[in-house]
């Protein structure tokens, strides 16, 4: 095998990627296989070919049957892929096949006949009217479970065209409208053109499917009943089997990465009794490829051409080890929409999507598509609608994908939680410092507060000071006036005694005495004189005693207000002493907390 130019060398093992049928020289282990498969394809019109995932159904397709295919020039493989349904960006299930179809020139009469003309009976006898040889087509629906993800709908009309396509010599509104065209004599065509619209079409169907989605036919045997009837059980290889396929790649001549290489019989053993361990002695083909394109390239880094039994890797980690390693060479700036893009969109419930290149995010460069294709996570074809479009190379590597993605999850969850935590560690820190500040506003609040109630007791305590002086001040002159008041009274009680004394003195002696009419005057205007001495002595204790009863007033209201600053000061006091009791109280919580 020599390919056309150096860029298109081949890898021994293609690893998760389906053999292409330019690998059919290295496809090794499968020749039963492939024969019987196109016995019963050139038998039958409808061929179902079923097994495990990762049995290696598309290698057996690609590299076994269409090499034989390939031989005769009576039958034409079509391909058409659906892949999984997406709303709003998938073709319809019949489109995706009108697509899939060669292109041919209109027939005026056919046109005349069929009324509608975007059916798949009609794209299909335009093509068989125009042949020149007699060419069946073998429509090949690699992968059919993904049309069990299309609406109902769709399932519907694409077995019923199919079925009138595979079954009909014409459906039945065609038929009608051709009988009528006949009977009046509007087509003006020959016999044998007649004969033609009037053959059933060549045309084979081959649908491989996965065998855990076998269930799902029933959803399409009403209208094609064959479905099923004739179908290939591919099983996985048989130890013979499985040392073809490990053995003869390796020392296949042609243009390839590595330079030929063999096996020692201890590491041949090894390789069998890992893969077979947990099957009954029976290996899946893509465990067995994915292990060997390991081994070659372990052979192309390190240039060797023996294997020995210490140069088989584990396989258990090869998938895992595989995806994240791959993820290790995507640019940080693109980790994440790749991660999106192959766990999110080329797995979708639990099964692989074909996504065009045109859907992919728009964080994802065409360099780093790239990059995952010529690392073999994931391979790009021209679909059934000509667009170029990604997934993942094989199912195997759905299950690891997505246990990776749940590791990785899991640790996202335990740093989000970790970071909650931290951050509720932080608000209950913050929350304790505005707590504690706030107390420390209060505490210097009351503090603050008790100063000033303090000094305002001080300043009650002083004017209380000041009061009891003034008052005693105010009994000290009070009683000094009162003495002066006795002595007023006691003074002004002689006098008067001995006024009235010499009063009556004098009159006797006046009365014995011959004075004259002047002395007499005289006399009395000095008795009045000596009156008028008694009663200004009068009117000073009448002063002294208004100014006495002013004093005891004064006295009592300077009392009073005594009396209310020790009350004042009475409460002021216990005041303080709550706010005392505050100021313990939120000490002590503060200290607690």
């Amino acid at each position: 095998m020599t390919p056309k130019s150096a860029s298109q060398k081949l890898s021994r093992y293609p690893g998760l990627t389906p053999f292409s049928t330019e690998q059919k020289e290295i496809f090794f282990g499968r020749e039963i296989d492939s024969v019987a498969l196109y016995n019963l394809v050139i038998r039958e019109n409808i061929t179902l070919l079923y097994a495990k995932s990762g049995l290696g159904k598309s290698s057996l397709i690609n590299a076994g049957l269409i090499p034989l295919l390939e031989k005769r020039t009576d039958i034409h493989p079509i391909f058409v892929r659906f892949g999984a349904y997406q709303v709003g960006k998938s073709l319809s299930l019949k489109d995706t096949i009108l697509q899939a179809l060669p292109q041919v020139e209109p027939l005026t009469y056919l046109d005349k006949i069929t009324p509608n003309q975007n059916s798949i009976w009609y794209q299909l006898k335009k093509i068989t009217l125009q042949r020149i040889e007699n060419i069946s087509y073998l429509l090949i629906f690699d992968q059919f479970e993904e049309i069990f993800t299309y609406p109902k709908a769709e399932i519907i009309q694409f077995k019923t065209e199919l079925a009138d396509a595979l079954y009909k010599e014409m459906p039945d509104d065609v038929w009608e409208r051709y009988e009528g065209l006949i009977a009046t004599n509007d087509l003006n065509l020959s016999d044998e053109v007649l004969d033609k619209l009037e053959e059933n079409i060549p045309v084979k169907l081959l649908f491989s499917l996965r065998e855990d989605k076998y269930s799902l036919l029933n959803q399409i045997t009403d209208a094609l009943p064959d479905t099923g009837q004739h179908r290939y059980t591919l099983k996985a290889l048989n130890i013979h089997q499985a040392k073809e396929a490990i053995l003869k790649p390796a020392q296949q001549k042609g243009h390839f990465f590595s330079d030929t290489f063999e096996y020692t019989q201890e590491a041949l053993d090894k390789i069998i009794s890992f893969l077979s361990k947990s099957n009954n002695h029976v290996i899946e083909a893509t465990q067995l490829q994915i292990l060997c394109d390991r081994i070659e390239l372990d052979v192309r880094k390190q240039g060797k051409t023996l294997i020995g039994i210490n140069d088989i890797p584990e396989f258990k980690n090869i998938l895992n080890d595989f995806y994240k390693k791959t993820l290790e060479v995507i640019p940080k700036e693109e980790l994440d929409e790749t991660r999106k893009f192959i766990e999110d969109e080329l797995i979708q419930q639990g099964l692989r999507m074909s996504i065009a290149k045109e859907m992919r995010p728009k964080g994802l460069s065409e360099t780093t598509l790239d990059k995952l294709v010529n690392l073999h996570l994931l391979r790009s074809e021209i679909n059934t609608v000509g667009l170029l479009s990604y997934e993942l190379t094989h199912d195997t590597l759905v299950e690891p994908i997505l246990e990776e993605k749940k590791r990785r999850d899991e640790k996202t969850k335990k740093v989000a939680e970790e970071k909650a935590r931290q951050e509720a560690e932080q608000r209950i820190r913050q929350e304790t410092e505005a707590k504690f500040q706030k107390r420390k506003r209060i505490s210097i609040l009351v503090i603050l507060s008790l100063v000033v109630l303090s000094i305002i007791g001080i300043g009650y305590t002083s004017q209380l000071e000041s009061k009891r002086l003034e008052l005693e001040n105010l009994n000290n002159e009070l009683r000094e006036q009162k003495d002066a008041l006795q002595t007023q009274k006691k003074a002004l009680k002689d006098t008067t005694e001995k006024l009235l004394d010499a009063r009556v003195e004098l009159n006797d002696k006046i009365a014995t005495l011959n004075l004259s009419k002047e002395d007499k005057q005289k006399l009395d205007s000095t008795l009045n004189s000596t009156e008028g001495l008694v009663e200004k002595r009068e009117n000073s204790i009448e002063t002294l005693n208004k100014r006495i009863t002013r004093l005891e007033k004064e006295r009592n209201e300077l009392k009073q207000g005594l009396d209310n600053l020790q009350k004042q000061l009475i409460q002021k006091d216990t005041t303080i002493k709550k706010l005392e009791i505050k100021v313990d109280f939120w000490k002590e919580k503060y200290y607690n907390d």
